[in-house]
């Protein structure tokens, strides 16, 4: 049911909650932007491999050596899988919609399209997790200059009970719980810090309240990893006080 992940970009995305009052849909395309920037330089290194493997292939006629075919080929075959993954890119779409029985899932990339509908009753619960991520183009929020280290998301998964494959994210934004927390902690005890340490504590109830309110629309517990891979029920009020910030 999924799509090969080879030909996506690895863009990071932030998905945000629809209102509370707003039916629980989502919808995401691909990143325009970079898929332009990669489809233009792809087709001029296509190009410049084509000519290159042209011009070695004759060359192959009047001598033993291919090392300059080879090297064409090396330089023609990524820039042919990055053009496929640029398209890729530019016709993907996305979308979820939960209602109170079912839950609808699509998506469309090149000539393919996929669709399931599960009932909301084979789903466990909302699962959260942080999570680090290491190679990626950008943050579809930020310039395509923006910063390519690690960052860390924090994550809001409705599970499934029986296949993975059919787990959904919900939300997820940046950084993780645990990053957040430690810069809390950092800032509660620095010199002159008091509107950072503020700050992370207006995103840590952010996190809180996106699940609070999937719990709520949904109804369905909250979910954390323990050990041996296997998940843990946990009730609103202890969530609401592990996601808080300690106080300064």
């Amino acid at each position: 049911m999924r799509i090969n992940p080879y030909l996506n970009l690895p863009i990071v995305r932030i998905r945000r909650l629809p209102a509370a009052t707003d039916p629980l849909q989502w919808g995401e395309t691909g990143d325009t932007p970079v898929a332009i920037v990669v489809f233009v330089i792809a087709l001029l290194g296509a190009a410049l491999g084509a000519a290159l493997a042209g011009y070695a292939i004759d060359s192959a006629q009047h001598a033993d050596d291919r090392t300059l075919l080879y090297g064409a080929l090396a330089v023609l075959l990524p820039c042919l899988l990055a053009l496929l993954a640029a398209i890729a890119e530019f016709t993907r779409l996305h979308t979820v919609s939960i209602d109170t029985e079912t839950v609808h899932w699509s998506a469309r990339q090149l000539w393919r399209r996929f669709e399931y509908a599960a009932p909301l009753r084979d789903y466990q619960g909302l699962f959260i997790l942080d999570r680090t991520r290491r190679l990626f183009i950008r943050n579809q929020d930020k310039s395509l200059a923006g910063r390519r280290g690690p960052l860390t998301e924090f994550v809001i998964v409705l599970r499934h009970k029986h296949s993975g494959a059919f787990d959904l994210e919900l939300f997820r934004a940046q950084p993780s719980l645990t990053t957040l927390l430690t810069m809390h902690s950092a800032a509660a005890n620095g010199p002159a810090s008091v509107e950072s340490a503020s700050a992370c504590a207006e995103l840590a109830a952010s996190y809180r309240h996106a699940l609070q309110q999937l719990c709520e629309q949904l109804d369905k517990p909250v979910l954390i990893a323990v050990a041996d891979k296997a998940v843990q029920e946990w009730s609103v009020d202890a969530l609401d006080d592990w996601l808080r910030p300690p106080s300064a």
